[in-house]
């Protein structure tokens, strides 16, 4: 029972170690896309989200978390009067809505209200309708890349410059579009926002969604051109999308917030390892060890040694003799169950029967029986012809 309370010591204080190492090494940066409001990870949303009200104070901003299609069949964005417009703003690594979606989101625009949408890519049928695609720019040094924009009010604007991947928009709807902002990269000349009219509203297209993410947002020499892009973003309430986000799939697991903490989730794979192994040891039987018992010892033959030997050393032969004769009288009964109180022709023609034995060994083995029993004193010669002849007729009726 000792050991095992040990053993389980042990175990607890190696999970607790384990523990305290995870809990206390520093963790590492996370560099994936996410671009949620509470996302503060370098491409997440968080500061820009805080800034609104700062960047845009006229603006009021509403979080949404429905599709586009369940959003759009809502009443206050059917029948919406001007008075009433909004504009949805989604930014994200890409947007590719389906049809449907696609549908609500172009008869949102038309009736007034806007759609500004940051993504390296734009896929469906909202890019074929808009004629829409963009190209990556690869090989590029970082410290040759900056954003500016194209309206003379934002001259005194200092160029963005941050870490982003760059895409360029490679295509578009000419007749229906305005360049608002380009990115210069390597002296050349690239397009990546613009303004698509459609219906009484408009689309805004910018490629590069990283430009609005954390770690480039911290940079205060890039805020003024972050405001400058969402400025062109006409009056009415801003809708801020958290649907359309990278990093919105989420474990949907009671445990999601242990298995989204490093730390603890090592702490659960651990704990749940020790009980399978603890189990898969526990379910043998358990039983105290059993001692090893040695057989009680034969002490019957010792014992007659020392009988004899008592006898041998006393010098009565007499009286050994009588007892072998009575032993052997009684082997006679329990084994052939003949009467041994005549010893008579009748007899001895019985024994010799039942035995084996020749008449005339079973005659000369009596002759030497009564010779002892009739003398009042033997000698050991005597005796030891006595205990010979019974061990041979013993031996042959055995046979």
């Amino acid at each position: 029972m000792k050991r095992q309370y040990l053993y389980g010591g042990l175990l607890f204080l190696s999970f607790g170690l384990l523990i305290v190492m995870e809990v206390s090494k520093p963790k590492p940066i996370d560099w994936s896309m996410n671009f949620t409001k509470n996302s503060k990870i370098p491409y997440g949303n968080f500061i820009l989200h805080d800034l609104l009200p700062e960047l845009l104070p006229n603006k009021k901003v509403q979080t949404v978390e429905e599709t586009a299609y369940l959003l759009l069949k809502k009443e206050e964005f059917v029948d919406n009067s001007d008075s009433n417009h909004t504009t949805l703003l989604i930014i994200n690594n890409q947007f590719s809505p389906d049809k449907e979606e696609t549908t609500k989101l172009l008869n949102y625009v038309a009736k007034g209200n806007h759609l500004f949408i940051s993504a390296m890519s734009l896929k469906g049928t909202l890019a074929d309708t808009l004629h829409l695609s963009t190209t990556p720019f690869i090989n590029y040094k970082e410290d040759t890349l900056s954003f500016s924009l194209i309206n003379p009010a934002f001259s005194g604007i200092k160029s963005f410059r941050g870490k982003t991947s760059f895409n360029f928009i490679n295509s578009f709807d000419t007749l229906q579009s305005i360049v608002l902002g380009k990115a210069k990269i390597e002296q050349q000349q690239q397009i990546n926002f613009i303004k698509t009219k459609f219906g009484k509203g408009s689309i805004f297209f910018h490629s590069n969604p990283l430009a609005f993410t954390n770690i480039n947002t911290l940079k205060r020499d890039n805020l003024p051109y972050i405001k400058g892009t969402l400025s062109y973003l006409p009056k009415g309430t801003l809708l801020w999308d958290e649907y359309y986000k990278a990093g919105r799939l989420q474990i949907t697991t009671p445990l999601r917030y242990f298995l989204s903490q490093p730390p603890l989730k090592w702490a659960y794979f651990v704990g749940v390892f020790s009980l399978l192994v603890f189990i898969l040891f526990e379910v043998k039987r358990k039983q105290r060890i059993i001692p090893i018992i040695n057989p009680l010892k034969n002490s019957s033959l010792d014992f007659a040694k020392t009988i004899g030997q008592l006898y041998l050393e006393s010098g009565s032969h007499k009286a050994m003799a009588d007892k072998k004769i009575l032993y052997f009288k009684e082997y006679l009964r329990t084994h052939f169950y003949l009467s041994t109180e005549k010893s008579d022709e009748s007899f001895f023609k019985k024994l010799s029967e039942k035995t084996g034995v020749s008449i005339e060994n079973v005659n000369a083995l009596f002759k030497i029986i009564q010779e002892c029993e009739l003398s009042p004193k033997i000698n050991e010669a005597q005796l030891l012809k006595l205990n010979q002849s019974i061990e041979k007729f013993v031996r042959k009726s055995i046979k």
